[in-house]
């Protein structure tokens, strides 16, 4: 095969190389991102999951305590009504030791709901919010895994097509060549390099003068010194 012919096919390789490389890129991109927005779902349905479970524990606090406040009103009366009925002295003042037992737990339990009825509203509010970041959250992510789906169903038939490209162009090539530039696309999917200003843009390394006139001529393949590409 002439050599022309030769260097001809590997300045496309070189440029469909490029273009594979960019589609992989963008493909590994968008599933980088599927996967975090994925993730910041997934903890924004816990942050609004433990701000209902908060919720749910205040509310249960909330009865418990109001149970136990009808508890002691219910004891208070009896004992009221005990005290009525009750003509001895050291009996009058037991019941009213009891009666001011009950009376102390009675503020306490209602000090003790007021702090938890705060705690309620504040366990609301950051649901609430939570709920909304999360329905907010959920609408964008649809929105945009629409469109990472679309670009991703795009990238995918520039995969397959480049793909094919890539097979039809290695065919045009020798054999031991074509094995080579398969091997070496085999690292990082390029095995051929453009030469700029005397670097080679595969590695960034500086190619020996009398190798960079070779590539000049264009009448041998020369690889690269560093990474070992395929040079034009």
């Amino acid at each position: 095969m002439e050599i022309k012919v030769v260097l001809a096919t590997l300045v496309e390789l070189a440029a469909l190389e490029e273009r594979l490389v960019a589609a992989r890129d963008a493909r590994d991109r968008h599933t980088r991102r599927d996967d975090h927005l994925g993730a910041l779902g997934r903890e924004l349905a816990d942050d609004s999951r433990v701000a209902r479970e908060a919720v749910e524990q205040a509310t249960s606090a909330l009865r418990r305590l109001d149970r136990e406040l009808h508890e002691v009103e219910a004891a208070m009366a009896d004992r009221q009504s005990r005290l009525a009925k009750v003509a001895d002295d050291r009996q009058a003042v037991a019941v009213r030791n009891e009666l001011a037992a009950f009376g102390c737990r009675r503020e306490a339990l209602e000090a003790e709901a007021l702090g938890l009825l705060a705690t309620l509203e504040r366990a609301e509010a950051a649901a609430g919010e939570a709920d909304a970041d999360g329905s907010r959250q959920e609408a964008r992510t649809r929105t945009e895994l629409g469109t990472l789906a679309a670009a991703a169903d795009r990238g995918a038939a520039a995969l397959a097509a480049g793909t094919e490209e890539m097979a039809r162009l290695l065919a045009l090539l020798p054999d031991d060549l074509a094995r080579y530039v398969r091997r070496m696309q085999g690292r990082d999917g390029r095995g051929v390099a453009m030469l700029r200003d005397g670097v080679c843009d595969g590695c960034f390394g500086q190619l020996p003068a009398a190798l960079a006139a070779e590539v000049a001529r264009r009448q041998t393949v020369v690889k690269c010194t560093g990474c070992g590409r395929v040079i034009i």
